[in-house]
């Protein structure tokens, strides 16, 4: 197969998924902001995920209670942060390439500033909190606090992982169908969509929030907008990893922290953008 073919194939596999994204789409005719629009410093395709008041928490584990919070309206990314998109950022900015993990067995794609090509698509990893938050106002963004990557992956119905509320493997990235690579492309997992339109928001690989990690929800505090505590020592990652099979994890409310510092190749990130 020629280079050329490739990205023709290429080309035609992400119209196929806007496309598909669009047809999901609940919002077309619904709201004047349009359903999906494109970062114009970093070419990822945003959704939008509508204000409104959502269930936050499952009731599953005693820091996740179940609590109404309100959002307003917000764009977030339809699939993780990319090798690709990665390497332009490090490109234009001389930003640390992720090349290097922090643990032995935490293994870079990364060869210097590069990396192969078959990765292109794979969501960049090695990244620690740091990294991801530059990478994210660079991009004009941010990264999601833990209420917006919730709603996001909850959709509409409020399910229990992104795809409904009824495990199953084969709709994310997981220990049980991992394979060489460990990640998948960040538009593998077509059935594991979420309602709003995001991509692997269960599995493949965990996602940095903005939040320092709070051990429980505030029992008073904010509901509006909330964005966790002023400090703290440890911050917020969601959506678990290829590292893990038990289903529980994968939950859309299902938390998890992590020391900022922390550079390993089963995390990544994913962006937002606010309206206001």
């Amino acid at each position: 197969m020629t280079k050329r073919s490739t990205k023709e194939q290429r080309s035609i596999e992400l119209e196929r998924l806007l496309a598909e994204l669009r047809r999901r789409s609940l919002y077309t005719q619904k709201h004047s902001l349009p359903p999906l629009v494109v970062n114009n410093v970093d070419a990822s395709p945003m959704v939008l995920v509508p204000g409104g008041k959502f269930e936050m928490g499952d009731g599953l584990d005693e820091d996740c209670g179940k609590h109404s919070v309100y959002l307003d309206s917000y764009y977030i990314g339809m699939y993780m942060v990319t090798n690709r998109q990665y390497k332009v950022f490090i490109d234009a900015t001389g930003h640390r390439a992720p090349s290097q993990g922090a643990w032995i067995d935490a293994v870079s794609v990364w060869q210097g500033d590069t990396f192969p090509e078959e990765f292109a698509t794979h969501p960049v990893v090695c990244v620690n909190w740091d990294d991801a938050k530059t990478y994210a106002e660079w991009a004009g963004c941010m990264l999601p606090t833990e209420a917006q990557w919730e709603k996001a992956a909850k959709g509409l119905q409020g399910y229990l992982y992104p795809w409904g509320d009824d495990w199953d493997e084969d709709k994310c990235r997981n220990r049980s169908n991992r394979l060489q690579d460990l990640t998948s492309e960040v538009y593998g997992y077509p059935d594991g969509v979420s309602g709003y339109g995001t991509w692997n928001q269960s599995g493949n690989v965990y996602e940095w929030c903005a939040d320092w990690y709070g051990e429980r929800y505030p029992e008073t505090g904010s509901r509006e907008n909330p964005e966790g505590p002023d400090e703290g020592s440890l911050r917020h990652e969601r959506g678990s990893c290829w590292r893990y099979s038990d289903s529980l994890s994968f939950r859309c409310s299902k938390r998890s922290f992590c020391v900022p510092g922390a550079l390993n190749d089963f995390r990544g990130l994913r962006i937002v953008k606010r309206l206001s």
